[in-house]
């Protein structure tokens, strides 16, 4: 692994009442992204350099949708404290779990008479999921740029539910990745964003859509259509005017802090086949990272599950999630390369409003104690050297071939290695693990998936204390998904 101090900048996180509401001394930290500072963008950044922000699932639950409905600032009221962070990106991701489908009831009927707010029928929460317009929009203004549809929620309100939720994702611009109209057989599956002049080509898939047949073929699935889906990115990253492909999986076991055999093949084989970054969705809780070095010699970077963004899941793992903030610049060849990976630990925090009512809000973890418990809790899973936080300088660490980036130098050392450890980090637990034989337990930890044909060999997971692959009991996928109210 290199460890490169790259361009370093720290910034003051905004004074009261700029950015968010509340701001006290215990949240001022420093915080430095390559190229991006907060809150005025005052550094000189390398021109070839791109910033991308991702967070997890968005799930409107009931009472998180009836806060929405009600708050001055709908979704915004909940995400003030989180904005500032997006600012420090080019580019935001999250997983939209949710279809968008005004007019429409479960099962994706017309309602008699379409509402317009929160009623807990038309627009509502798990089971079968529906949210308000405002969602969009809401995340869009928060400074999110696209979201993956391909969930096991993407069928709540039907075939045609898909359709609605593409229309009122244009009409907020907010970019989409990962479902098309029942109707298209002409969009390609993949979307295109351009970054600072810069092509990125996303692709998303599902594990399953809940039992609910796919009658229109509206979804990837992540684990039967695979093979299209490797070749899909290949073609992609084949591609001279694509700088560089970002899969996001929906896939894996709920409440699970390991991931799956299954998942570990599918998201090596997208790094195989030409990805730069896997962003998993789907398990509700944060998953460890890997760095995978594929056979042609690029590097990839995997995170098997960001946990939850919003939702109404405040259990300690699964109110606590992440910003992943990876930074890209050009290589030597030209393409583009992971120069960097942070992430800031983020919590859920769940109280009552004047009325009584639930209230939601997503901060930074930093400072108080549910703040602590939040970082202790990712640190066993991400370890500490790469969390931004108060008040150590942050490093940039590169995992790339030495001189693969303009400018800098580093020393490589094989990713099977333990990563080198920052001066005063708590360890993280590496753990290197040989994969059975195809086949042999992915039925047991993901059924329904067909075995993945992937690359043998050691994969780096960055987890804590006794767990291991080894140790997951056999489980079974359910249906009946976000059963935690």
């Amino acid at each position: 692994m290199i460890v490169i101090a790259s361009a370093l900048v720290g910034f003051a996180f905004p004074a009261p009442g700029i950015g968010h509401a509340g701001t006290d001394e215990k949240d001022g930290f420093t915080l430095a992204i390559p190229g991006k500072i907060l809150p005025t963008p005052t550094m000189i950044a390398p021109e070839t350099e791109i910033v991308l922000a991702a967070v997890g699932d968005v799930i409107p639950h009931d009472p998180v949708q009836k806060f929405a409905d009600n708050a001055p600032l709908g979704y915004r009221s909940g995400l003030s404290r989180i904005e500032p962070f997006f600012d420090a990106a080019d580019i935001v991701y999250a997983n939209l779990e949710t279809p968008i489908a005004p007019g429409l009831l479960p099962g994706g009927r017309s309602a008699a008479k379409p509402v317009s707010h929160y009623d807990g029928y038309q627009f509502s929460g798990y089971p079968q999921f529906n949210a308000l317009p405002r969602l969009a929009f809401d995340l869009k203004a928060a400074g999110v740029d696209i979201v993956s549809t391909a969930n096991n929620h993407a069928l709540d309100r039907g075939a045609l539910g898909i359709d609605l939720t593409l229309d009122v994702l244009e009409r907020a611009q907010l970019r989409a990745v990962g479902s098309r109209r029942h109707l298209d057989r002409s969009t390609p599956w993949h979307t295109i964003t351009e970054v600072r002049g810069r092509r990125l080509a996303w692709l998303s898939c599902t594990y399953s859509t809940n039992g609910i047949e796919d009658t229109f073929g509206q979804t990837l699935r992540c684990f039967r259509d695979q093979k299209f889906i490797t070749e899909e990115i290949a073609n992609l990253a084949r591609r001279p005017d694509i700088a560089a492909v970002i899969v996001t999986p929906h896939f894996g076991l709920e409440y699970s802090p390991e991931p799956t055999i299954a998942q570990i093949r599918f998201a090596r084989e997208a790094i195989e086949a030409g990805a730069l970054l896997v962003l998993g969705s789907h398990p509700h809780v944060v998953q460890p990272w890997e760095w995978y070095r594929a056979t042609d010699g690029h590097i990839g970077f995997i995170i098997y599950s960001l946990g939850n963004f919003i939702s109404n899941q405040v259990d300690l793992i699964t109110r606590s999630g992440i910003i992943l903030f990876a930074s890209m610049g050009k290589t030597a060849t030209g393409r583009i390369g992971l120069s960097g990976i942070r992430y800031l630990p983020i919590h859920t925090t769940k109280s009552l409003d004047a009325a009584g009512n639930p209230a939601y809000s997503v901060e930074p973890a930093i400072g108080e104690a549910i703040g602590a418990e939040t970082v202790a809790l990712l640190e066993r899973s991400l370890g500490s050297q790469d969390r931004l936080k108060q008040p150590d300088p942050i490093e940039t660490h590169l995992i790339a071939p030495q001189g693969a980036f303009e400018g800098l130098a580093g020393t490589w050392t094989p990713p099977d290695e333990p990563p080198i450890q920052a001066e005063g980090a708590a360890a993280p637990t590496v753990m290197a693990l040989d994969l059975p034989p195809e086949g042999q337990e992915d039925a047991a930890l993901d059924p329904g998936a067909p075995p993945a044909e992937g690359p043998a060999g050691p994969v780096i997971l960055v987890a804590g204390g006794d767990s291991s692959l080894a140790a997951l009991p056999p489980a079974q996928q359910s249906d009946n998904i976000d059963a935690r109210q």
